[in-house]
C-alpha cells in the first residue's frame, strides 16, 4: 500500500468511526454487535491502527521520524566542472 493510500484508509476509517460515536455515546462505536448479536470490537478500529503503522513506516523510510533522521545523510555538492560528479561513489 502506497502512503497517499493509507493515509486515504485513515481518513475514511476515522470518518466512520466519528458518525458511529455520534450515534453511540456509550463505547463510542469502538464496539458493535454481529448479526448474532455479539459483541466485537469494531473491525474499523483495527484498518484505522494498521493505515497508521503504514503511515509511519513510510515516514521513517523517507527520514520523516525522529529516529530515522538522524540516518540520512545530505549529498556532496557536485563538482561544477564535471557534471557526472553525482554519480562518483568515492
Amino acid at each position: 500500500m502506497a502512503g497517499q493510500e493509507a493515509y486515504g484508509r485513515w481518513v475514511a476509517a476515522e470518518a466512520a468511526l466519528a458518525r458511529m460515536a455520534e450515534k453511540d455515546a456509550v463505547t463510542e462505536g469502538l464496539i458493535v454487535r454481529t448479526k448474532a448479536g455479539n459483541v466485537i470490537h469494531n473491525p474499523l478500529v483495527g484498518a484505522a491502527n494498521k493505515a497508521m503503522a503504514d503511515m509511519v513506516r513510510y515516514a521513517a523510510e523517507f527520514g520523516f521520524t525522529p529516529s530515522s533522521r538522524s540516518q540520512v545523510s545530505a549529498l556532496e555538492t557536485p563538482d561544477e566542472d564535471n557534471p557526472f560528479s553525482w554519480f562518483d561513489t568515492a
